[in-house]
C-alpha cells in the first residue's frame, strides 16, 4: 500500500491520509535525508548546486510530508492524531539536532564560503549559506575557528 504523504503530485490528498501513514512517512523521509546528508559530507568540491540546493531540497521534502500532518492536527481533534503528531515532532527534533551538530556538514558549508565559487552565487544564495552556517551548534563553530 502506498503512503499518500510520500507520493502526491500536487496538493496533499487529505482524504487519503490516515494516522497510520504519518510516522512511517516521517521515518522514511528522515532516513533518506540522513543518507543524502552523509553523501553531502563527502563532496570534494561543495558548491551551491550540490550542497546548498541539495539541503534546500531535503528541507522541502521534509516539509512536504510534515505540513499536511500539521494541518490535519490543527483541524482534526483525535487522540491518535495528537499522539502521531507528538511522536513526529520528537523525530523531527532529534533529526534537527543531529543536523545542527553535524561537524562534517558544517565543514562543508565553511569550505563553500571560502571557495571562489561563493562570490559568484546570488546574494540570496550567499545569505542562505551564511545563515545556515550560523545555525549550526556553537560547538561546531567553535571547533572550526
Amino acid at each position: 500500500m502506498s503512503n499518500p504523504l510520500l507520493d502526491y503530485p500536487d496538493l496533499p490528498p487529505f482524504d487519503a491520509i490516515e494516522v497510520a501513514h504519518i510516522i512511517p512517512a516521517i521515518k522514511s523521509t528522515l532516513s533518506k535525508s540522513r543518507a543524502t546528508i552523509d553523501e553531502l559530507c563527502q563532496l570534494s568540491l561543495p558548491n551551491w548546486d550540490n550542497l546548498g540546493r541539495a539541503m534546500e531540497d531535503i528541507e522541502e521534502n521534509i516539509d512536504r510530508v510534515w505540513s499536511p500532518v500539521g494541518h490535519l492536527n490543527a483541524v482534526q481533534d483525535c487522540e491518535a492524531l495528537r499522539e502521531a503528531y507528538r511522536e513526529g515532532i520528537s523525530l523531527l527534533t532529534d533529526y534537527q539536532t543531529e543536523v545542527a551538530q553535524n561537524q562534517a556538514l558544517f565543514e562543508q558549508y565553511k569550505r563553500l564560503q571560502k571557495d571562489d565559487s561563493f562570490s559568484h552565487t546570488s546574494p540570496a544564495q550567499q545569505s542562505t549559506i551564511t545563515n545556515t552556517s550560523a545555525n549550526f551548534n556553537p560547538r561546531c563553530r567553535q571547533l572550526h575557528t
